[in-house]
């Protein structure tokens, strides 16, 4: 597959757009939830960075998105791993954290999906055990 004008919209999209809408939606969540407001730009980069890489997997390689996507949760959940107190606030911040991650990958899922549908196909066609 060739880059092409779809390709280079649909990375924008998840890039920029995708932040903006997973950045909205977690301050929302955060509010309903009593939880202070916690965006910082590093979060900007985390989330562009997984949204661009599994934005280009469902372009390039679909049949391995959901092995990025497992494995960077695990990766992003082991990093912080015994570092914070196990209270109730960062508990319900860690849960916050994961719809963040759903939110973010269902993005770069659909501007990948846009921009190559024969990604529908091939998930439909992995093996099932």
């Amino acid at each position: 597959m060739h880059f092409n004008l779809y390709v280079v919209i649909a990375l924008l999209i998840s890039i920029f757009a995708g932040h903006f809408a997973v950045s909205w939606l977690l301050c929302l969540i955060r509010w309903f939830a009593g939880q202070p407001d916690k965006s910082r730009a590093l979060d900007f980069w985390i989330g562009s960075t997984e949204r661009t890489v599994a934005t280009t997997l469902v372009i390039m390689a679909p049949a391995y998105v959901a092995a990025f996507i497992g494995a960077w949760i695990a990766l992003k959940i082991a990093a912080n791993w015994q570092r914070v107190p196990n209270k109730q606030e960062t508990r319900q911040g860690t849960l916050i954290a994961l719809l963040g991650n759903v939110y973010s990958f269902a993005f770069a899922i659909a501007c990948g999906a846009w921009a190559n549908p024969n990604a529908l196909i091939v998930w439909n066609t992995i093996p099932k055990s």
